[in-house]
């Protein structure tokens, strides 16, 4: 129990790490009782799901492994280099930071649809593994491939992408929303 509080001046981090089982980080706690820290961390291979309804944007860095959230829960800038960051979740929600990076894999799995609007510069691939992301532009996503593994792409607004798209499982589907894709 108790504040876990970062000092000022250098890099401080909070590190999510182990390597044995899943673990759960509440992110609505980063600002209250976790404060001070310049970047939270998931670099090991397990996966942590983050809690909770962040009450900062927090920036995350990602290397290895999985982090797991919704868009309650992981709200800041992502940089992504490996493993994968995974928006799980059965609501519909909006991601409005940015990830870059270069490395790692989007996931969204769940029945709800993450729209994405902040201009993302990774190099990440990103599969749709259930529910939808919608995209109002190219640079929404991460530059590297789209796969639809059952899930939905969804158009916001018409855009040009020479992105590889790959429909790969039984009910992928493309919603251009009548713009031009």
């Amino acid at each position: 129990t108790g504040n876990v509080i970062a000092g000022a001046g250098t890099t401080d981090r909070l590190t999510l790490g182990g390597a044995t089982s899943t673990g759960n980080f509440n992110a609505g706690l980063i600002g209250t009782q976790y404060t001070g820290f310049e970047i939270f961390e998931k670099n090991t291979s397990l996966t942590w799901n983050l809690t909770g309804t962040a009450g900062v944007a927090a920036p995350w860095s990602v290397s290895s492994g999985a982090l797991s959230a919704t868009t309650n829960s992981l709200t800041g800038n992502i940089i992504l280099t490996g493993g994968s960051v995974i928006f799980n979740q059965a609501f519909d929600g909006a991601y409005n930071g940015t990830m870059y990076g270069t490395g790692g894999t989007l996931f969204k799995n769940g029945a709800g649809t993450v729209t994405f609007t902040g201009t993302q510069t990774s190099t990440s691939a990103t599969t749709v593994n259930a529910g939808a992301i919608a995209l109002s532009a190219a640079n929404n996503i991460g530059t590297g491939a789209l796969t639809l593994q059952g899930g939905t792409l969804i158009y916001n607004a018409g855009f040009s992408s020479g992105r590889n798209i790959i429909a790969n499982g039984g009910g992928a589907t493309i919603n251009t929303n009548g713009f031009n894709a």
